[in-house]
């Protein structure tokens, strides 16, 4: 309803008169709500049709149609350049003194909010949440600078051990450091009582506790006080000493004791006391200091730096199962599945020693990466039940809907962290690619550059401006926006890789190369291998297949000898296998499809059945259809029991068995419904042309190309 009637005023701001009309009340109550306002544009030229889109969406009738927080409103308004923003008609000072839109804003409060039964309460009602408590870090008074991140460590046990609660709701801190960065203060670890006041009003807190580490050595010394955000009064106050041979869970966990004593909430009966923060954490302040760390890295994506970190946490406590989830999502973001995959195992086989809620966390992904994609959404939603604030659910079921091609669903639910957290940068990245792929460019870089803004020292948003320029034929802004990123941190390897991807595009190979040589310089194992595959790459474009095959050759050796057995080193045995078909070497084309299925099952033995299906496609690009459909036969019987990823697959794998057969109309039917399943797939999509060429529809084929050339390009390289 506040948006509703913030579209008013800005109507009428706009146009110099209402937007609904009427001679009296039930007159102006029948135009709310049975007509649609005139544009805006017939009264004001000026209004550019992006601003009537912002206002009529304001305006809707139904309220799902509308922003759904004013925060996406603010986003839209803002993203219009400063010439259409300030396009105004020409009101007389004195119209704008008439309070129609007030009067129209009493109206709206009157039929479109009570319809609704919404609740109007008071200020202090709406902000203070029932047993919900915000706990501040804790100031380290006993060192300068707090070099061991001793308050930062306190403060995330406490929040961990007092979650334990089932009748106390305590403010995550993740949720923390986001109001922080709303409030311009990103990184803060020493918050003020005004501040903190504020944090807990924004967080919906009813009390919010506030500490200080007094003394380290030799013994621990710290205070706390809980305070009643509303009135401001102390509700109790700590001095803990830590005792001869206590350590700091220890002390936390009777910090957590003293304050749920103190804590005016009714006891739930009939549940198991909270276990002591050490079991559902870790038993070592070493190991959760790296811990922190790693999360710190991650927030910036520097991925090398966060997985060292998460790796050295689980190496001084072996049963740490939250370094061993996050080391599992940062994995996979290096391309290492084979170590994301153990990861999750691990986290797993620990997940007695977490949180109920970070187990839900450790369960949903691990489903999730083992294509139980109804599990996984089951888990999340039940995280969203209970925590309506966890914003971390919301953009993993997101992300879901977004790999699984649901565009609207994936949308929905990034707008919805938004609301929560509408300074989150991750969502705002995602976001650009997904309007992106719906067709919305303007879109797309409007949400890369709130992503900037946020955070414009950074080099992941520059690189991801630039993944959507290429994406979109203009190399040159991809290039410049590449090397900003760059520039910014010279070992962001992500960009190296993809300015070479541009450069080798272009046709220009020697920067190409340059670029490359910059990542088979790096340190780091994995990067090494990705930049290895590029020598092999860049004698492909000139068409150089027998030099190609001779850096392959090189490449898998350098990555056999440093035990490097993963998605880098399967792509270059793909690679390999299609240089030979290209060849018309058949016998050693199908010796490398052979050989990849055997590596591939024993890097992920728990997706024998994806193996098969990419073996089955792999076998009859060799020229061995027949091994190819033997591989497809047992999954005939079964195909609605498939998931989407499997049945994009199988399709493929039947297209490229019917192509390579001659029956180009079979291969056509199953290819599309493949690329129907993955649209930003580079290889699905030129087997479809391909197909298309064969069956002789030489229109859809060029189409297909096109699009192929113009968008697929950076997604293939990566």
């Amino acid at each position: 309803s506040d948006v509703f009637s913030l579209g008013a005023v800005l109507y009428e701001l706009l146009a110099g008169k209402k937007p609904f009309k009427g001679e009296h009340a039930e007159a102006v109550r029948y135009s709310i709500l049975h007509e649609e306002p005139e544009p805006v544009s017939r009264s004001n030229p000026r209004a550019t049709p992006e601003l009537e889109r912002i206002v009529a969406k304001a305006l809707a009738k139904d309220p799902n149609d509308r922003y759904p927080s004013a925060a996406m409103f603010r986003a839209d308004i803002k993203a219009l350049s400063a010439e259409k923003a300030t396009a105004r008609h020409k009101i007389s000072p004195m119209r704008l003194l008439i309070p129609g839109a007030l009067v129209l804003l009493v109206v709206a409060l009157l039929i479109v909010i009570n319809p609704l039964k919404v609740n109007i309460s008071s200020d202090q009602d709406a902000v203070a949440g029932d047993n919900t408590v915000a706990i501040m870090y804790f100031e380290n008074m006993a060192q300068q600078g707090d070099p061991q991140r001793l308050g930062e460590i306190i403060t995330n046990l406490l929040i961990t051990n007092l979650s334990q609660s089932q009748d106390l709701k305590v403010v995550s801190s993740q949720r923390l450091y986001d109001i922080l960065k709303q409030l311009g203060k990103e990184g803060a670890k020493v918050i003020d009582r005004t501040t903190a006041s504020e944090i807990a009003r924004t967080a919906g807190a009813r009390w919010m506790m506030l500490g200080s580490i007094l003394q380290v050595e030799p013994h621990l010394v710290v205070t706390s006080q809980l305070v009643e955000v509303a009135t401001g009064n102390v509700e109790s106050s700590q001095k803990l000493t830590g005792q001869r041979g206590e350590t700091v869970f220890d002390v936390v966990d009777r910090m957590t004791g003293d304050a749920r004593k103190e804590l005016p909430v009714p006891v739930v009966l009939d549940v198991e006391p909270p276990k002591p923060v050490a079991e559902v954490t870790t038993n070592s302040l070493d190991a959760y200091r790296h811990y922190l760390e790693g999360l710190e890295y991650d927030h910036k994506f520097y991925d090398v730096e966060a997985s060292e970190s998460f790796r050295k946490a689980f190496e001084i406590d072996s049963t740490f199962a939250m370094a061993y989830y996050a080391y599992g999502w940062n994995a996979f973001g290096r391309q290492q599945m084979k170590e994301g995959i153990a990861a999750f195992d691990k986290a797993l086989m620990y997940a007695d020693r977490v949180s109920e809620k970070e187990r839900l966390y450790i369960e949903a992904s691990s489903a999730f990466f083992k294509q139980g994609f109804d599990e996984a959404v089951a888990k999340l939603n039940l995280i969203i039940d209970n925590y309506p604030d966890e914003k971390d659910a919301l953009f993993m079921l997101a992300s879901h809907y977004y790999l699984r091609g649901d565009n609207e669903r994936a949308l929905d639910n990034y707008r919805k962290v938004l609301a929560l957290d509408p300074v989150n940068k991750v969502a705002y990245n995602q976001m650009a690619y997904l309007y992106d792929r719906m067709g919305n460019f303007e879109k797309s870089i409007w949400a890369i550059n709130q992503y900037i803004e946020l955070v414009p020292g950074e080099p992941n948003p520059y690189d991801s401006r630039a993944d959507l320029y290429a994406y979109n034929g203009d190399i040159d802004n991809a290039i410049a926006s590449y090397q900003k990123a760059v520039e910014i941190k010279p070992d962001f390897y992500r960009s190296i890789e993809k300015s070479g991807n541009m450069y080798l595009y272009k046709g220009d190979y020697e920067k190409a190369d340059a670029q490359y040589q910059q990542l088979t310089a790096s340190d780091q194992p994995t990067v090494r291998s990705r930049a290895r595959r590029y020598p092999a790459v860049i004698a492909l474009y000139q068409g150089q297949l027998r030099e190609a095959l001779t850096a392959l050759d090189a490449a898998i050796a350098a990555d056999e000898r440093e035990g490097l057995f993963d998605e880098p080193y399967l792509k270059k045995r793909r690679l390999k296998l299609r240089t030979y078909a290209d060849l018309r070497q058949w016998d050693r084309a199908y010796e490398e499809a052979r050989l990849v299925h055997s590596t591939y099952n024993e890097i992920f033995p728990a997706y024998p059945s994806l193996g098969d299906l990419m073996a089955a496609s792999m076998f009859a690009e060799t020229n061995r259809h027949e091994r190819g459909n033997s591989l497809l036969a047992p999954f005939e019987s079964v195909l609605d029991t498939l998931d989407e990823f499997s049945l994009e697959w199988f399709h493929f794998a039947k297209g490229e068995v019917a192509l390579n057969r001659g029956q180009p109309d079979s291969a056509v039917a199953h290819l599309e419904i493949s690329v129907g399943l993955n649209p930003d797939n580079f290889t699905l999509q030129y087997k479809l042309a391909e197909s298309y060429l064969a069956s002789g529809r030489v229109d859809d084929a060029e189409v297909e190309i096109r699009h192929i050339n113009a968008r697929c390009f950076v997604r293939w390289q990566d």
